[in-house]
């Protein structure tokens, strides 16, 4: 193998190489231009090297244990490694791994992982977030459940939006005395809200100020999406969070969230929190904001013990929904479960007590049921529906079905791991937007955005026939 070797400070990057023709070592710096964002320095970086490295070795990685690639540049940390393989094309790793591997299995098995997983790393806000949440969509045909952070609500950094294939509403809205009309798809009450409190504090808001560190991982072989924090929060306590997320590709109306807390350096007591919110609005999207967004009309909420139920209707469409949950837990012996209900929202937690070093976990199966393709009780649809025992279930059930999409779907491309993650991030985005399991069982098309956000508002256009494409290859009839 032929490794370019990288030391990276705040100012410079050190680089070495052996030369391909001399085989005599280089060995330069490359200065870091602080007016110019990161990305355009590691372009002109990269604009300085020949091109024929198959690996690049990262010398000096900050000890954390999110991903050995993570360096301090610019008086930030980074995963160097995310900016190396978007612009090299060629696996990035450290050199802990190299040490523990031997170059050529690290190199084998960044490139294998680069190629199904899409991450990111640090806390980005405004558009930012509100794209890589999209690109982080998870989904089965039936719904989209963007990829937000389950501690978030709508604002002007993130958007944890629900969407059902054919689920759209018609609104009416004065503006300048002139009625306009848009259709939108609709926006779906939030299930998928969790977040914790300690010793009765204020349940915690997700920011940027506490935040040490943190990483989040789409892994595109599975359909697991996978968010790891480390929080230093401003009473001093120290914990480490780590929330999961997967829909299930068989029994489409239902995705499965795990949520873990570990108290770093406190003992005491904590409290997850989590909702079903029916107070949501179509807010995804700037331009449409001063139009009517309130869709939806919440018509009942009930609960009993770890289960929870919101019934709702749009307002013009009259599309009934149904929105269920059921908490359990692997490793809390009793889960008391204490139920907050209002006409519009049901909240529930968990209490516990916790010891400094261990990890507690609440996991939270959710079931989505719409009067387009469910005819009869919605609630009884809700209440016999064949939740999954643990969230490992669900996991080994997407892994199942996945692996028999990437069966039919699967291209493979040699040399380059930015077009092989992006052929898998195109197939994968498709198949979350219609997929054969469901659309039997649906009259709908696909939309311009798919399942994934509200910009056109959910319309379908020309697009879809690239989708058509797509699955005339893969799921011919």
């Amino acid at each position: 193998m032929t490794p370019l070797y990288l030391t990276v400070t705040d100012k410079h990057i050190k680089y070495s190489y052996e030369d391909q023709n001399t085989t005599a070592t280089i060995q330069q710096d490359y200065n870091i231009n602080p007016k110019l964002p990161l990305t355009d320095n590691f372009v002109n970086f990269k604009s300085k090297l020949p091109e024929y490295f198959d690996v690049i070795v990262i010398l000096n990685p900050i000890d954390v244990e999110m991903k050995d690639t993570i360096v301090s540049c610019k008086n930030q940390p980074i995963d160097i490694g995310l900016y190396m393989e978007n612009l090299f094309h060629i696996p990035t790793v450290g050199i802990h791994q190299v040490a523990k591997l031997g170059l050529k299995q690290a190199a084998s098995i960044e490139a294998e992982y680069a190629g199904w997983h899409l991450d990111y790393y640090g806390y980005e806000d405004g558009k930012t977030q509100y794209s890589q949440e999209a690109m982080q969509t998870l989904g089965n045909g039936y719904f989209g459940l963007r990829g937000a952070y389950v501690e978030s609500k709508a604002d002007k950094n993130n958007y944890p939006g629900t969407y059902v294939a054919g689920v759209y509403n018609q609104l009416t809205t004065s503006i300048n005395s002139k009625d306009i009309v848009n259709e939108d798809l609709v926006n779906l009450p939030n299930a998928q809200y969790i977040t914790f409190s300690i010793d009765d504090t204020e349940k915690f808001k997700l920011n940027g100020e506490e935040l040490e560190d943190i990483y989040r991982s789409l892994d595109m072989r599975t359909g697991l999406l996978t968010t790891t924090m480390l929080l230093q929060l401003k009473n001093g306590k120290r914990l480490k969070v780590v929330s999961r997320k997967v829909a299930d590709m068989k029994n489409y109306h239902s995705y499965s969230l795990q949520y873990t807390v570990q108290p770093l350096n406190f003992s005491g007591e904590m409290k997850i929190h989590t909702e079903i919110d029916g107070q949501v609005v179509n807010a995804n999207v700037e331009r449409y904001k001063n139009l009517d967004n309130h869709h939806l009309i919440t018509d009942k909420t009930l609960n009993d013990d770890n289960t929870a139920i919101l019934l709702a209707h749009t307002r013009h469409s009259k599309i009934n929904i149904a929105v269920g949950s059921k908490l359990d837990s692997p490793n809390l012996s009793e889960l008391n479960v204490h139920t907050d209900k209002a006409h519009d929202k049901v909240a529930q937690s968990v209490t516990f007590e916790v010891v400094e070093g261990n990890s507690y976990t609440l996991e939270k199966t959710v079931s989505v049921y719409t009067s387009l393709e469910t005819k009869g009780d919605l609630v009884e649809a809700v209440k016999s529906h064949s939740y999954h025992k643990t969230f490992a279930d669900a996991v080994n059930n997407s892994m199942e079905c996945w692996q028999d999409i990437w069966s039919n779907e699967y291209l493979e491309i040699d040399g380059d791991i930015t077009s092989q993650k992006l052929l898998h991030l195109n197939a994968f985005h498709a198949t979350v937007s219609a997929q054969q399991n469901v659309n039997r069982d649906l009259d709908v098309s696909v939309g311009a955005r798919g399942l994934h956000g509200e910009a056109y508002r959910g319309h379908v256009f020309w697009m879809n026939y690239l989708f058509c494409h797509t699955t005339t290859f893969t799921i011919p009839i």
